[in-house]
């Protein structure tokens, strides 16, 4: 009876296993005649374009039309299989149409779509781009629109200011981010608020695409507006003056301070849809003082408290014009013009510097960019670049007279530069493709750079009288020191006298080589796997290659995308700078030596002393010198939470090698025999310091 009743219950269990897999295989297949597609769209910068329209023609069926999200997602659900046409339109974009196919086997299909301006612009874009582990969308990576730049200041300096303290919030050190304007390195002044469209703080530093570590500072690339599609324009002006300002407690007046500042920007097509043109224009003038406090003698040799206000004027002019052409519906091409002419006078004057220590500046730069885009298909777009860049910076003291330095009292005389003229051109040219297909986003480019700089410095040509005190039984103080060199008395004469002599003028041109190859790897919805290399080659030193592997990893666990945890490394290189081989050539023991006289004669050093060559100091790079290398390596998690807030915790490891330094590979051997370093044999035989 119990085993009857076994074997009937085990057959009925069978029967309901045999009936529920019949019953279930035509469900799963009825699932599967129909599949989902889904997208994300985003401008050539990867920020994300909202409300734009997405249609897709249903091969033999009707037209289905959604419109992108907030996150620039769209979505399509119970879709047939085949071939159907997607259009995309956004406003100021080229529309996308491509053909996709989709199969039942892969019952999600997901595109990341890239689209790409018109000459017409005015985009609505949000700082959050498509997928939540995109490296765009790191912790410290900011996207800011045309409406928030508005809450920036508008002196560059300022502007500038308050964007590297934004960069810094990627961990970096303040002020040392690298900045762009329109994809082109910026080494000068920014542009005006009024031309600028968009920011975007920090993309992803772990890219291949990027030469400079996170640590160094980040990065700020800012693009400008385009050409407008209808007439539009703006004009300012602001003033500052004496009677709205207090009186700087140091000073014992108010300085007469006051600044004008007005411009304007102006848009307009050339011919509609096709071409337009953007300027903008800005001048300021601003009357600031130096307050000097220093002490000095009177008519009667007696210390006394000197403070005055030095006039302390700037002029500045700062242009550019900006002029898109669209050529076809697939190549738009870009002219950028920029201006900026800065002149200061009064400069190095304050503290205990006086008034004819002072020296005026100007520089003036111009620069030139053309930039062309070139959708080679729907999946597949190149960026090329070339710029050219022209500085002169001049400076000119406003004395020629020995300088005298009474340590802790004053400094009068020539200043200590009586001349510098500086003049850099600089060439940039890139070339960026970028292919999207679907599960990888590739990017690949190239980069070379070269700066020459021809430079004339006069430093300490007039010569520096120096006083710094008498030490001994009678203690004296560098002022008594002065006074008494004047009154010819006792311990009357200078501490020490230097003078520079020789030519002044050195030149270097150097050149940098890079490229790089970026994949972006969708492995699933939940999984992106960065994989990035770039090398690097440069010239003035030579450095004839250097890799750089990059790889990053992201991941989020959850349905709802809100938690997400990264891991990103790579090796970076830091290029050696052409500062250093100016240096370098400087101070080849040649071109300029120094003289120095100790306890001189006043004013005249040479009358009945004896001028003695300082002992030179050279400097050369070593034979084997290659370029610092860092590794950097980072681990971040982060929780998004509600309206658009999220916390974020990262931690950063940095490991370098190779890194710079300078010692002197010809220093005295100090020895028992020998204890004097100025008179110890040296490795070279020759009475010279060589830093290498």
């Amino acid at each position: 009876m119990t085993q009857a009743r076994q074997s009937a219950d085990l057959k009925l269990f069978f029967l309901i296993i045999v009936f529920g897999v019949v019953g279930f295989v035509p469900e799963t297949t009825a699932q599967n005649r129909f599949v989902i597609l889904t997208g994300e769209i985003a401008d050539e910068h990867k920020a994300i374009i909202v409300n734009a329209e997405v249609v897709l023609s249903i091969e033999n069926g009707k037209d289905r039309k959604v419109v992108s999200s907030g996150q620039g997602l769209f979505r399509f659900e119970n879709l047939p299989g085949g071939k159907h046409k997607l259009r995309i339109t956004a406003s100021g974009f080229a529309d996308h149409e491509e053909t996709i196919e989709l199969r039942f086997a892969q019952e999600i299909t997901h595109l990341a779509i890239i689209m790409f301006p018109t000459v017409r612009e005015e985009v609505a874009v949000s700082q959050h781009s498509g997928s939540v582990l995109d490296s765009e969308r790191a912790a410290g990576t900011l996207i800011l629109t045309a409406k928030e730049i508005e809450n920036l200041p508008d002196d560059p300096e300022r502007l500038s200011e308050q964007l590297q303290q934004l960069a810094a919030s990627g961990g970096g050190i303040p002020g040392g981010a690298n900045v762009t304007v329109d994809g082109f390195l910026n080494t000068g002044r920014l542009p005006s608020k009024s031309s600028i469209s968009q920011v975007r703080i920090n993309p992803n530093l772990y890219s291949a695409e990027y030469d400079t570590p996170p640590f160094r500072g980040g990065r700020i690339e800012i693009v400008t507006k385009p050409g407008a599609e209808s007439f539009h324009g703006s004009a300012f002006y602001n003033y500052n003056g004496t009677s709205l300002n207090a009186r700087d407690p140091f000073s014992l007046d108010r300085a007469e301070t006051q600044t004008h500042r007005y411009g304007f920007n102006v848009g307009a097509p050339v011919i509609k849809n096709k071409s337009g043109v953007f300027f903008d224009f800005e001048r300021r003038l601003i009357d600031e003082a130096q307050i000097v406090s220093a002490f000095i003698l009177d008519n009667d040799f007696e210390p006394t408290h000197f403070v005055f206000n030095s006039p302390n004027p700037q002029r500045l002019i700062v242009g550019s014009g900006r002029a898109d052409w669209q050529i076809n519906q697939n190549n738009v091409l870009i002219f950028r013009y920029d201006f900026n002419r800065n002149a200061i006078e009064g400069q190095g004057i304050g503290g205990t510097s006086l008034a004819d220590r002072g020296f005026d500046h100007r520089l003036t730069e111009n620069s030139f960019r053309l930039s062309e885009t070139a959708v080679l298909s729907p999946r597949a777009v190149n960026e090329f670049r070339v710029g050219v860049t022209r500085r002169s910076f001049r400076q000119d003291a406003a004395s020629n007279a020995p300088a005298i330095v009474v340590a802790g009292s004053f400094s009068s005389g020539g200043a200590n530069i009586q001349k510098l003229d500086r003049n850099e051109r600089m060439l940039e040219v890139a070339n960026c493709l970028t292919v999207d297909t679907g599960k990888h986003s590739l990017k690949l480019g190239i980069q070379v750079f070269n700066r020459n700089i021809s430079e004339l410095r006069a430093e300490n040509t007039n010569g520096t009288f120096y006083f710094g005190g008498v030490a001994g039984q009678e203690m004296i103080s560098s002022i008594e020191q002065y006074r008494r060199t004047l009154m010819s008395l006792p311990h009357g004469h200078p501490t020490r006298y230097s003078l520079t002599i020789g030519s002044p003028r050195v030149s270097v041109s150097q050149w940098l080589f890079s490229g790089f190859v970026q994949d972006e790897w969708r492995i699933d919805p939940k999984v992106l796997l960065s994989l990035g290399l770039r090398f690097e080659a440069q010239t003035k030193p030579a450095d004839r290659l250097s890799l750089a592997p990059r790889l990053g990893i992201a991941y989020t666990p959850d349905k709802g995308n809100k938690w997400v945890f990264r891991a990103r490394a790579g090796l970076f290189y830091e290029r050696i700078v052409e500062s250093l081989s100016l240096e370098t050539e400087r101070l080849d023991g040649e071109r300029q030596r120094q003289i120095i006289i100790n306890s001189p004669s006043f004013p005249d050093p040479f009358s009945n002393a004896s001028a003695d060559d300082a002992i030179p100091t050279i400097r050369v790079f070593d034979p084997d010198i290659r370029p610092p290398v860092t590794l950097q390596m980072r681990i971040e998690m982060e929780r998004r939470l509600p309206q658009g807030w999220r916390i974020s915790a990262s931690h950063s490891w940095t490991q370098g090698w190779s890194q710079i330094r300078s010692r002197n590979i010809n220093a005295p051997v100090i020895s028992a025999a020998n204890p004097e370093p100025l008179t110890a044999p040296r490795p070279f035989g020759n009475n010279r310091n060589i830093l290498q």
